[in-house]
């Protein structure tokens, strides 16, 4: 019951339409019994800026960013926190009219291939994209032990696709909108065929559920999969956190990643 006491957390973002955030920061606040409410705006080009004044002047508790808006958020803020240090940030935290920017995406990705019986020390990890979530991933498999590479995803590298990073990959990470619900697909897939038996690929993208990259790696390889729903809910509960100063509980985590 929304009342004149309800505090407001929102997303931006473009797009946001399809964004499964406002019903995972819904069930958070009924479950702790908080008065917030959680909006997704889809926000123009330019229109970052203009949000964090309107965030300052309506007095939002704070907000998520996503593509495009992760890096410009990074340059925004007035103060970062330790886990923007990867010069992204997905989280923004206003008190008294100063934001804070945070990054969740790297620890919540940690915790989701942790969660699926994977480690991390140790490992050789593949991340294709250079955006806001690769570089956050980058930074939090870099602190957990893991060696990490990254790779650009233009059409140009597609073409040559099969080389070494692949043969010696462990854990092979979709950053890219590639195969979203709306964007371009892989040019190739053909990568796939040079990863060893034992690695594993995660999507991060949800929507769809189950990826070109996913049926790839599963139908061609019989590969170990994991999609971005599990990065979606571990990474949204760090930011609650950050939010209200409260953590979902486990089980609630556990439940939305298995019915979502």
């Amino acid at each position: 019951m929304i009342s004149g006491y309800t505090r407001l957390l929102a997303l931006v973002g473009d797009p946001v339409s399809h964004s499964l955030s406002p019903r995972i920061h819904g069930e958070f606040c009924e479950t702790l019994g908080l008065d917030y409410v959680y909006l997704a705006f889809n926000l123009l080009p330019d229109g970052l800026q203009g949000f964090f004044a309107a965030a300052r002047l309506l007095g939002i508790q704070g907000f998520n960013a996503t593509m495009p808006f992760k890096n410009e958020a990074f340059k925004l803020c007035d103060r970062l926190g330790p886990s923007a240090d990867c010069g992204s940030v997905n989280t923004v935290v206003f008190r008294d009219g100063v934001s804070t920017g945070h990054s969740t995406d790297g620890a919540g990705l940690v915790r989701a291939i942790e969660g699926a019986g994977v480690a991390v020390t140790g490992k050789s990890a593949l991340i294709l994209g250079t955006g806001g979530t690769a570089k956050s991933a980058e930074a939090a498999l870099k602190k957990a032990g893991a060696e990490v590479e990254t790779r650009s995803m233009r059409i140009q590298d597609m073409r040559t696709a099969k080389g070494r990073p692949y043969r010696e990959t462990d854990i092979l990470i979709n950053a890219t909108p590639l195969g979203m619900e709306g964007f371009d697909n892989f040019a190739s897939l053909d990568f796939v065929a040079a990863l060893p038996g034992s690695a594993l690929v995660f999507d991060t993208i949800y929507a769809p559920r189950r990826t070109a990259l996913l049926q790839a790696a599963q139908e061609r390889r019989g590969l170990r999969t994991l999609g971005g729903i599990s990065l979606l809910v571990h990474q949204a509960a760090l930011s609650f956190k950050l939010f209200t100063g409260k953590a979902p509980d486990e089980g609630v985590v556990r439940r939305l990643i298995e019915t979502l």
